[in-house]
Formats: C-alpha cells, structure tokens, sequence
C-alpha cells in the first residue's frame, strides 16, 4: 500500500503517454490510406492539436495550484476517454476536419493530466526518493512513446495484411482497433486516478 499511489500514477502517466503518441502515429496513417488525404493534409492535421496542447499546459499547472492535481488530471483523463470514444463511435463518418478537431481536443485532455501525474506522484514519496521517481518516469515516458507506436502499428500492419476487401477496408478495420484500444486505455487510466486520490484523501486524513 505504500507505494500503491505512485504506482498508480505511474500507470496513468504511462497511458497518458502511450495514446499520445499512438494516436499522433495512427492518425496520419489513417489519413493517407483511409481517407485517400495527401500526406501534407496527413500531417498538418496534426497542427492545431499541438498548439492547443502548448496552450493549455500553463493552464492546467494554474488550475492545479488553485485546486489541486485531481481536478485537471480527471478532466484530462475523461477527455481522452471521451475523444478516443468520439474516434471509435463516429469512425465512418471521419473526415481530416472532424479528425482535426477531435484530436485537438485529445490533445487538450493530455496536456491537462501528463504534467500534473508527475507532480502529484513527487508530492507522494518521501525526499530522499524523490530524484529516483524522476527517473522512473523519465524511462516511463520514452518506453510508453515506443511502445505505443509499436503497438498502434502492428495492430493498423496485422489488419493491412490479413484482412478483406481493399487496403482502405483493411486500414479502417485497423484504425478500429487502434482507436478502442486507446478509449479502453484511457478510461482504465481515469479508473486507476479515482482510486489514487481515494487512496490520497484517506491518508491525508489520516
């Protein structure tokens, strides 16, 4: 129990991590070979999702002073949920301009919850420890990176090759599996926060 907090903050971190950057990975894939977009509008769709993330990491360090790190970290838990949820729900009906928008707003859910998880999980160990749980999330950060694009790619390569019909088809069942693959995660992630600062307020109170 005593490090069960840092654990789980260590997990969403992680997950945090891993659908950023396999979304960042997938979406241009399925751009280019779903959508038939040219790779200039494949990658600039990208764009504004970036710059929203820029502008809201101020933000939600701010929100988490006045309020403390529960409150951006669900908020940006339960974006990602629910933008992965979007993707997966409405995938027929994805254009590069829906696609812009909704990975905007993924990215307004990262940028809320990935800075804010290390800083709460620093708050749960002791000093001495404090240098090494830097570290951990450091590694945590480029393994959760590769592994995403690993994991993303094998999924949208494995539906590429063995699938039916024509190669759009097989990258839309593909892209399928991606997107609930990251709501999945996300929403486990947002279950793995509630429980952190359950664990939190009761030994706060304590």
């Amino acid at each position: 129990m005593k490090w069960l907090s840092t654990s789980l903050s260590a997990f969403t971190y992680f997950v945090l991590q891993f659908v950023n950057i396999g979304v960042s990975f997938l979406i241009p894939v399925y751009c280019q070979y779903v959508l038939h977009n040219s790779p200039f509008i494949a990658g600039l769709v990208l764009l504004p999702g970036s710059l929203v993330g820029a502008a809201v990491s101020p933000f939600a360090g701010h929100l988490a002073d006045l309020k403390g790190y529960a409150l951006p970290i669900y908020i940006g838990l339960c974006s990602m949920t629910l933008g992965g949820l979007i993707f997966f729900g409405i995938q027929e009906f994805l254009t590069a301009l829906i696609i812009l928008f909704v990975y905007s707003f993924l990215r307004f859910g990262f940028n809320m919850g990935f800075s804010n998880s290390i800083s709460n999980a620093m708050l749960n160990v002791p000093q001495k420890f404090r240098t090494d749980i830097n570290s951990l999330f450091s590694m945590l950060q480029q393994f959760a990176g590769s592994i995403g694009v690993g994991i993303m790619a094998a999924v949208m390569a494995i539906n590429q090759n063995n699938g039916t019909g024509n190669l759009a088809a097989r990258s839309f069942v593909g892209g399928r599996y991606d997107f609930l693959l990251a709501t999945c995660l996300s929403a486990a992630a947002l279950i793995a926060a509630i429980i952190n600062f359950r664990i939190q307020k009761q030994k706060n109170s304590h």
